[in-house]
């Protein structure tokens, strides 16, 4: 699962940094018309960018430019900031199976015997709101 989720930050941050420089392109004066070809070309670009994106800078290696480098800043921004929202979506989803459970949310233990208080971490747990009966 852990790279799974690597593995989607990489591809959102990629995207973010393929959309940066596409930005940067069509700042410039001199940018093609854009036309249908235009489009097609960007989105193949920014569907293949997480593929791409490593194997390009294997291929081309790329002096550290400030533009490179800004690129380099989006993607590792981007990539902690999926990676981080992430994780705690994933940690949510656990600790909110665990109380159902009667498990406590931190650390796993089965707190059906004490309800105030996990004797395992000293964590006090909350109760699980009860579902109304029909």
């Amino acid at each position: 699962m852990r790279w799974l989720t690597l593995l989607f930050a990489h591809a959102i941050a990629s995207w973010v940094t393929f959309g940066v420089a596409w930005a940067h392109t069509l700042a410039q004066p001199n940018r093609p018309p854009l036309n249908g070809e235009f489009w097609q070309v960007f989105l193949v670009t920014e569907g293949a960018a997480p593929v791409w994106l490593p194997v390009s800078l294997c291929i081309y290696r790329p002096a550290l430019t400030d533009e490179v480098l800004g690129m380099a800043g989006v993607y590792l921004l981007s990539a902690l900031i999926t990676w981080w929202l992430l994780f705690r979506l994933a940690r949510r989803r656990l600790e909110r199976r665990r109380v159902a459970a009667g498990l406590c949310g931190r650390c796993g233990y089965d707190i059906r015997a004490t309800p105030q208080r996990c004797p395992e971490c000293g964590q006090t747990v909350t109760p699980a709101p009860i579902a109304a009966a029909r």
